[in-house]
């Protein structure tokens, strides 16, 4: 199995919150993990936020980054281009998704036309619907 990890779903692999075992069991199973660039940022972000909120010490936000950066190279990264963005773009329109929400699902799209058996791993209710109604398999974290 090809797994697709938006942020929402790959903050569960570092962080202990609702979801996360599953998250964690699913990406165990996964022969590749493929994950858009920009959630590099939007990790780092809300790891972030956790800290300032004091969900995590000083330590535990430095060891989490640190956890991203190390096993940063071992997912299959999806750069964001030009052709990308206009994909998403247009996703924003026939899907009414959120401008992010938007790039990882047309990242995860242009993994799907080289990787069989894809599947899309978020926590995002509405994305896990405009996932599905494009053609992809989509799994519920909280499953």
């Amino acid at each position: 199995m090809n797994l697709y990890l938006d942020t929402s779903a790959l903050v569960k692999l570092y962080l202990d919150e609702p979801g996360s075992e599953h998250v964690r069991r699913v990406s165990e199973d996964a022969s590749v993990i493929c994950i858009s660039v920009l959630a590099y940022v939007e990790a780092c972000s809300a790891f972030a936020r956790k800290y300032r909120q004091k969900d995590l010490s000083l330590t535990q936000y430095r060891e989490t980054i640190g956890s991203l950066n190390a096993e940063w190279d071992s997912y299959y990264i999806i750069e964001v281009d030009d052709l990308l963005i206009r994909s998403a773009a247009a996703l924003t329109e026939s899907s009414g998704l959120r401008a992010l929400d938007a790039l990882h699902l047309a990242s995860a799209k242009v993994v799907k036309h080289t990787t069989p058996h894809l599947f899309f791993m978020t926590a995002d209710s509405r994305l896990a619907l405009a996932v599905v109604a494009e053609g992809l398999e989509a799994i519920d974290v909280v499953s």
